[in-house]
């Protein structure tokens, strides 16, 4: 089923955004969505948790972020970066996929939900 050009469009820009495409990827694309071949381009949502500092830098308790199929954590902490520039003083944190620890390499599926747990202190 071809997807419309509006939905082309939004993917496009989070694609451009995630990953800075180059031109010729942009002309291919176009290329392809006059011709109706862009079944292949695919997007995740990602649920991410906040907690402590990480929630006092961004502001939020949660948020969802959307990434191209095969993202890993890596590349949701990268976005994070991107979109919230204070998450940078976030610098020492633990990182749980649907409630397990995990490492930055864990590839992601849709609608995982990603925590990122900085170290907390108190008695």
């Amino acid at each position: 089923m071809p997807i419309s050009r509006t939905q082309y469009i939004l993917k496009l820009i989070i694609i451009i955004k995630n990953f800075q495409c180059p031109c010729f990827v942009l002309e291919y694309s176009y290329s392809a969505l006059r011709k109706n071949q862009l079944h292949d381009i695919s997007l995740m949502t990602i649920l991410v948790k906040l907690f402590a500092l990480g929630r006092e830098l961004i502001g939020k308790n949660e948020l969802k972020i959307q990434l191209q199929t095969g993202a890993t954590v890596q590349d949701v902490l990268d976005q994070l970066g991107q979109d919230y520039q204070d998450f940078s003083r976030l610098s020492s944190f633990m990182i749980a996929v649907n409630m397990e620890y995990s490492e930055t390499s864990h590839v992601l599926q849709d609608g995982d939900e990603v925590a990122i747990i900085p170290p907390v202190s108190g008695g």
